[in-house]
């Protein structure tokens, strides 16, 4: 698979202090931002390097270029779960009108220790370009020297990688539907971060679900009882481990425990969740669409449990465990997708800061 070096747009320094909110405004007001002269190009092609810090944790290290879209379609580039029918219109409309992609599609891969060793060659003489700090996580990009170039594009074909999806699939479902454009064809490569499976934590988000009918919270749980042991619980309680749940309905919260069923051992609970719960408890029979069922993300930057259950008492608020890293590996491996928001990857790269435009 190929991969290109490419001149960026990044982000000026003053516009950040400027913009308090750049990054969340970055994605759908690019154009102005632009105009604003908030971003400057990079006057050279060139790959990037993204050094990640959180708190006392180890250093991670990652690195951007432009891969084709193609590759996505061939399944050289894998997904991971069934995407949302209107965030994808949604990435289209936003792509096409600002004409930049403004943050890079984040792809993973289990570590290969030579392509992490020459990263780590390559940081100690990069030019810092860019820092940004955001929930507890510091952004470092750096721009590769051009000597390294041809060490990092030797390593990147011997590595034969096959990475996956973990934040972007509308935005590279949107490029691949852009590339194939007969009366305008672009992006038909796009922007990729590329970081090792052992860099990114996984998460997973708040499940919102309106109840069929006028079943009443006694009657849901009566239901439940079916699929899963139930205890009630004085404070909001997060899952622990594989097969706990939380579950709050107006306001009061409990502990579920799945109930051992041994034809399903070895189902992860999203896919459990998704194939058994919402068609035989909420008769929601796709969640990409079904307006019935929504999500909120967990962690750092999502809303806290206890703020869901006063804002949407007359829904039912699941909140699972998330899968292992080995469990995401193996289950992508086997060309399974899972349900849509069955996981959240964090550091959640923020928009704006390195972006990409065909003009």
């Amino acid at each position: 698979m190929e991969l290109r070096p490419f001149a960026a747009v990044l982000a000026r320094k003053g516009a950040l202090e400027k913009h308090p909110d750049f990054t969340a405004i970055a994605r759908d007001r690019f154009r102005q931002l632009l105009e604003e002269g908030c971003y400057t190009l990079q006057n050279r092609s060139a790959f990037y390097l993204l050094r990640l810090n959180r708190e006392s944790e180890s250093e991670q290290l990652g690195f951007i270029g432009l891969l084709p879209s193609a590759a996505y379609e061939a399944g050289l580039i894998l997904p991971h779960e069934a995407t949302l029918v209107k965030g994808h219109k949604k990435q289209s409309r936003v792509l096409r009108n600002q004409r930049a992609m403004t943050k890079p599609v984040l792809l993973t891969y289990p570590q290969v220790d030579s392509l992490q060793l020459l990263l780590e060659k390559a940081v100690v003489d990069a030019e810092p370009l860019l820092q940004f700090e955001q929930y507890g996580f510091h952004f470092e990009y750096l721009r590769m020297l051009p000597h390294w170039e041809e060490e990092l594009l030797q390593a990147w074909q011997e590595a034969q990688l096959q990475p996956i999806v973990a934040d972007g699939h509308h935005r590279l479902a949107s490029a691949l539907a852009m590339s194939k454009d007969e009366e305008q064809p672009v992006l038909d490569f796009f922007p990729a971060l590329l970081l090792p499976g052992v860099a990114l934590e996984l998460n997973t988000f708040f499940r919102l679900i309106s109840p069929a009918g006028d079943q009443s919270p006694a009657e849901l749980l009566d239901d439940l009882e079916a699929y899963f042991s139930i205890r009630t619980a004085d404070t909001p309680f997060f899952p622990q481990q594989s097969g706990e749940w939380a579950l709050a309905i107006e306001g009061q919260f409990y502990r579920l425990n799945r109930r051992p069923v041994k034809a399903l051992a070895e189902v992860v609970d999203p896919i459990w969740f998704n194939d058994y719960i919402l068609p035989r408890q909420f008769n929601i029979h796709d969640s990409r669409e079904d307006p019935r069922i929504f999500s909120r993300e967990m962690g750092p930057k999502g809303p806290t449990f206890e703020h869901l259950a006063r804002k949407y008492t007359d829904h039912a608020i699941f909140a699972g465990y998330p899968i292992s890293g080995t469990d995401f590996f193996n289950i992508v491996r086997q060309r399974q997708l899972l349900p849509p928001k069955s996981t959240c990857f964090y550091p959640r790269i923020p928009s704006g800061l390195l972006a990409y435009t065909w003009e």
